[in-house]
């Protein structure tokens, strides 16, 4: 992979993080911030799927930055963590497969419904993954913040 790929791909993480925040209607303020989580946190995604040569290792990875990126970025510039959290999970989620199982699920078409249910397994394991790594980075991220606020 070479260095203008991954400069790509992380401009056009940014580029989608910035365009579902639009689209949920974020504040303005937050937008620049989101998208810059969102870049960020690709970051080690990329690294720990190349060095584990799968695709789970590098969406866990990438949550737990965007989670911890978007609870400090929430406390720096007071904007709700939610608001640049859920952006920038977005990119995590691999969407057209399951797009893909949907439509023929209505289109009644059997054999394409049953090839494209991996992808429906993908997408799901990737959100309930995410979910597990949201949640144990916000106990880090709490325990963290008691401890700064006791200091």
């Amino acid at each position: 992979m070479s260095i203008s790929s991954i400069a790509l791909q992380i401009l056009l993480i940014f580029g989608a993080t910035i365009g579902f925040a639009m689209t949920v209607q974020a504040p303005n303020r937050s937008l620049l911030v989101a998208g810059t989580i969102g870049a960020i946190s690709y970051v080690p995604n990329l690294i720990a799927t190349y060095i584990a040569n799968n695709i789970y290792y590098g969406v866990a990875f990438g949550v737990a930055s965007v989670t911890a990126l978007s609870f400090f970025a929430a406390r720096r510039y007071h904007i709700p963590a939610f608001i640049l959290l859920v952006p920038g999970l977005v990119p995590y989620f691999p969407g057209q497969k399951l797009y893909l199982m949907i439509m023929s699920l209505f289109q009644f078409d059997k054999a394409v419904f049953i090839t494209n249910t991996e992808g429906f397994v993908e997408t799901s394991v990737c959100i309930y993954g995410s979910m597990v790594a949201v949640n144990l980075m916000l106990s880090f991220i709490m325990k963290g913040i008691k401890k700064y606020k006791q200091a």
